[in-house]
């Protein structure tokens, strides 16, 4: 649902739809933690389902631009490397957040709480290094 809602404003917005994604990720993360943090096991499954949103709408925001803003200031003639690059990194990336959220769940008293305060953790981090990011998309080849 995010994902095709981001496709219209990505031309509006650029970078910043990036940037607005990982705000609702951040909070749908920091949400469910303090939800867990607070019920723990009493926890209702219907409590959880707008942090959830937040976040799955958040994560569509980014993931569903991600290729395209950072794309945007590439020569069409290096476009096809530029993206073989992207999906490498974002490969490596995918697999070393994954390797931190469980390690941290598997061996830390925190458990989920902990894991959430990681995944805050790096979703604050890309905030602050969005900047880095093209401003505008790559225009759209047809």
């Amino acid at each position: 649902m995010a994902s095709i809602a981001t496709h219209q404003l990505l031309a509006r917005l650029g970078r910043t739809l990036v940037l607005i994604g990982l705000l609702l990720t951040l909070t749908g993360s920091l949400m469910l933690y303090a939800l867990i943090h607070h019920y723990g096991s009493t926890l209702s499954g219907w409590a959880l389902i707008a942090p959830v949103l937040l976040t799955g709408l958040g994560l569509g925001a980014c993931f569903g631009t991600i290729f395209r803003v950072t794309l945007g200031d590439i020569d069409p003639v290096e476009s096809g490397s530029a993206s073989g690059a992207l999906t490498a990194v974002q490969q490596l990336a995918n697999s070393i957040g994954a390797a931190a959220v469980t390690t941290v769940y598997f061996h830390t008293t925190g458990g989920a709480s902990a894991s959430l305060l990681v995944v805050a953790a790096l979703a604050l981090t890309c905030c602050l290094a969005y900047r880095l990011l093209p401003e505008h998309a790559a225009a759209e080849s047809h």
